[in-house]
């Protein structure tokens, strides 16, 4: 891959903090890294994937090739949605660590769940506000 044209960096940022903060997320740091190969499973590209840390929060945004081609091709619709997607990992990486944890207080899971369900509703609400 090429270099990573501008106005690609520049949708992916925008994309980025305006779901951030939809979500109601923004407090997060995000680092975004633009592979130079694809990331592959199977047929399948991997067009982005992320890294959070909860405890710093942090996180690493990765865009790989495969995006950035169909960006090229079919403009901003896509790159939205795997935008998107990838931005609410943030909000359910906390309900992802306590289910995959060997070992876990019920209680953790319900911090877990109950974070996931009020930042669904303010998003909802949010939502709700603009087409009002």
């Amino acid at each position: 891959m090429g270099k990573v044209p501008v106005k690609f960096k520049k949708a992916v940022v925008d994309s980025f903090r305006r779901h951030a903060w939809n979500m109601g997320i923004s407090h997060y740091h995000a680092d975004i890294l633009y592979m130079k190969d694809d990331k592959s499973s199977g047929n399948n590209h991997t067009l982005a994937d992320i890294d959070v840390n909860r405890r710093y929060l942090t996180c690493q945004l990765r865009v790989f090739p495969a995006l950035i081609e169909r960006w090229k091709k079919s403009g901003m619709g896509e790159l939205e949605d795997v935008i998107a997607h990838e931005t609410a990992h943030i909000l359910t990486q906390h309900l992802y660590d306590c289910g995959a944890a060997r070992y876990q207080d019920p209680s953790e899971m319900i911090d877990a769940w109950e974070a996931l369900t009020e930042a669904i509703s303010r998003i909802s609400i949010k939502l709700d506000k603009g087409l009002r």
